[in-house]
C-alpha cells in the first residue's frame, strides 16, 4: 500500500518541518493589520462613544493601595489542590527622589512603602469547574486583602486616596454573575461588595483581549488594538456602566534606560465610580512621571505583582504533596526514555 501520510514507526522520528515553516508564515501574516481605514472607523466609534483628551494634572501627595496574587493548581489522581500567595502594597506618591528599596540604586517617586504577604492552600470542593473556582478564590483573596489593609491603614491615619486592582473589575464582576452552584462564588461576591463600598477603586489591566466593541463593529481584533489604531496620542474613550472602562492612548514618556521617548501606550483602566475625569488626569500624570519601566500599570501594582512571584506557588504544592504522599496522576508516574 502506498501511504502518503502514514510512515513506518521506528527510532527515527521526523517532524513535519515544511508544514511547521508554512504554518508559522501563515500566522505571522494574519497578525498584520491590512487596509484599515482609520478615519472611517473613528467616525463609526464616535457614533456610540465620546472621545476626550486627557489633561495630566499637577501631581500631589497621593496614597495608593494595591494588591495582586499568584495562584497554582495541581491535579492528583482523585483530588485537585490549589495554593495562593497574595500581596497588598502601600505607597505614598510624592514625586520626589526616594530611595528604591528593592533595586538599591536609583530613585522612585514613592515613599513609605509597606506590604502584607499571605499564603493559603486548599482543595477544590466540588471537584469540577476548577478554572472558574480558581478565579473566584483569587478574587476573594485579593479583594479581601485590599479591604483588610485599607482598614488597618485607615486605623493608623495613613493616607489612602486610591485602591488599585490588578485586572478588570468589569470582567471579574461579569464572571461572578454566571449562575453556577459553587461555594467559591459567594466568598468572591462578598469580598467584591466590601471592596466597592470603599472609596475610589480603580482597576488597571495588564493585557486585555476583550473584543465586544470591535466584534459589534464586525472587526476581528481586540478593543485595545482598535483604540490603539484610532485614538490620537493623549485621547481616551469611555465605555460607561457600573464600571467606567477607559481606553487611553497615553503619550510617550522619558525612560531612565533610553535616550528617546517611548511610543504612545494604549491602556485599559476602569473606575468604579462616576465623575472620575480629574482622577484619570492625576493617574495619567503619575504614570508619566514613572520612568523605570514602560508598562500599562503604575508602580504599586507592578511591585505587588513582582513580590507575589518571590514565592513559587507550584513549589508550595510540591512540598505539600511530598509531605502527604497522595496517589498521583498516572501521567506523573511515567518513566521516560532518552535516545541519543
Amino acid at each position: 500500500m502506498d501511504n502518503k501520510r502514514m510512515k513506518k514507526l521506528d527510532s527515527y522520528f521526523q517532524p513535519p518541518e515544511g508544514e511547521i515553516k508554512s504554518k508559522i508564515s501563515n500566522i505571522i501574516s494574519k497578525l498584520e493589520v491590512k487596509d484599515f481605514d482609520r478615519d472611517f472607523w473613528r467616525r463609526q466609534i464616535e457614533k456610540d462613544f465620546h472621545i476626550s483628551r486627557i489633561k495630566p494634572a499637577d501631581t500631589r501627595n497621593t496614597g495608593f493601595l494595591a494588591a495582586d496574587s499568584s495562584i497554582n493548581t495541581k491535579n492528583l489522581r482523585y483530588h485537585a489542590l490549589w495554593s495562593l500567595h497574595c500581596i497588598s502594597l502601600y505607597g505614598l506618591y510624592n514625586g520626589g527622589e526616594n530611595e528604591d528599596p528593592l533595586v538599591g540604586h536609583g530613585s522612585i517617586p514613592y515613599a513609605n512603602l509597606m506590604y502584607d504577604s499571605s499564603v493559603d492552600f486548599g482543595s477544590f470542593n466540588p471537584y469540577w469547574m476548577l478554572e472558574q473556582q480558581m478565579n473566584h478564590i483569587r478574587i476573594a483573596r485579593e479583594y479581601g486583602s485590599l479591604v483588610d489593609s485599607y482598614n488597618e491603614l485607615a486605623g493608623s491615619n495613613t493616607k489612602v486616596d486610591y485602591i488599585l486592582v490588578d485586572g478588570s473589575l468589569r470582567t471579574n464582576s461579569e464572571n461572578l454573575s454566571l449562575k453556577a452552584d459553587l461555594k467559591t462564588i459567594d466568598a468572591a461576591l462578598e469580598a467584591q461588595e466590601k471592596l466597592l463600598d470603599l472609596k475610589k477603586v480603580v482597576s488597571m489591566v495588564e493585557d486585555s483581549h476583550s473584543s465586544e466593541i470591535s466584534r459589534k463593529m464586525g472587526l476581528n481584533m481586540s478593543n485595545l488594538m482598535l483604540f490603539n489604531l484610532i485614538l490620537e496620542e493623549g485621547e481616551y474613550m469611555v465605555d460607561p456602566g457600573r464600571f467606567n472602562t477607559c481606553y487611553i492612548k497615553l503619550p510617550g514618556k522619558n525612560l531612565s534606560y533610553s535616550d528617546a521617548k517611548s511610543r504612545p501606550t494604549t491602556v485599559r483602566w476602569e473606575f468604579s465610580y462616576a465623575d472620575f475625569e480629574e482622577d484619570l488626569n492625576l493617574l495619567a500624570a503619575v504614570w508619566l512621571r514613572e520612568n523605570d519601566l514602560l508598562h500599562p500599570q503604575t508602580y504599586p501594582l507592578r511591585i505587588a505583582d513582582f513580590l507575589t512571584r518571590q514565592i513559587k506557588t507550584s513549589g508550595l504544592l510540591e512540598e505539600a504533596v511530598g509531605e502527604t504522599n497522595p496517589d498521583l496522576e498516572f501521567r506523573e508516574m511515567r518513566e521516560s526514555s532518552t535516545f541519543d
